[in-house]
């Protein structure tokens, strides 16, 4: 066999080394196509919600363009809207957080605060075009304007917004009082119906 064989051979086996390994996938429901990587995802650091702690990473950061990327390319996922001052999200994460380990998946989340300038949801980047997309889903404030409260979460099959869900309870004042443990077991269990949606 000639040197240049050799080389061939050995080029070969190093593409196809790399290809098996790209070919690692993850099970989770995460909206990608069958190819992607688990890799190129940047988890989202939820450490600043008091009180929150978790065993896996599920939330990954996006961004309003990121959602409407997916929703234009007809992706199924779960998106979270939210930030980690606000009381509502603070008592919703461990739910959301419980029911996407249930399902194993992902869920996508833009981080309203993630701009130190930003005091109002309706000041987030692109937030005109997430009203275009998604606005019918939001209550209208004092100024009849499309308003995001949060925490939101959307649960969107194929492009589709098939539930949504936005605070804790309807009758919950986070700044108050806590969930109880059977509030929380019930809000978990929301989540997972509305994640079976996406099945």
């Amino acid at each position: 066999m000639t040197m240049k064989k050799i080389i061939l051979c050995l080029l070969l086996l190093l593409c196809v080394a790399c290809a098996k390994e790209e070919e690692t996938v993850s099970s989770l429901n995460q909206g990608c196509d069958d190819a992607c990587s688990i890799s190129a995802y940047e988890y989202a650091d939820m450490s600043g919600y008091e009180g929150f702690e978790s065993e896996k990473d599920v939330f990954v950061e996006t961004d309003v363009k990121g959602m409407l990327e997916m929703l234009e390319d007809n992706k199924t996922f779960v998106i979270y809207f939210g930030f980690e001052r606000c009381p509502w999200c603070i008592a919703a994460l461990p739910s959301l957080y419980q029911a996407a380990v249930d399902n194993d998946s992902i869920v996508y989340y833009v981080d309203t605060r993630k701009d130190e300038g930003v005091s109002s949801n309706i000041e987030i980047a692109d937030y005109d075009l997430l009203v275009e997309a998604v606005g019918e889903y939001f209550e209208l404030d004092d100024d009849d304007i499309p308003h995001l409260y949060t925490p939101y979460v959307f649960f969107v099959k194929e492009g589709k917004v098939v539930a949504t869900h936005q605070g804790t309870f309807a009758d919950h004042d986070a700044t108050s009082t806590s969930l109880t443990a059977e509030q929380q077991a019930e809000l978990t269990q929301i989540y997972n119906d509305y994640f079976a949606l996406l099945k």
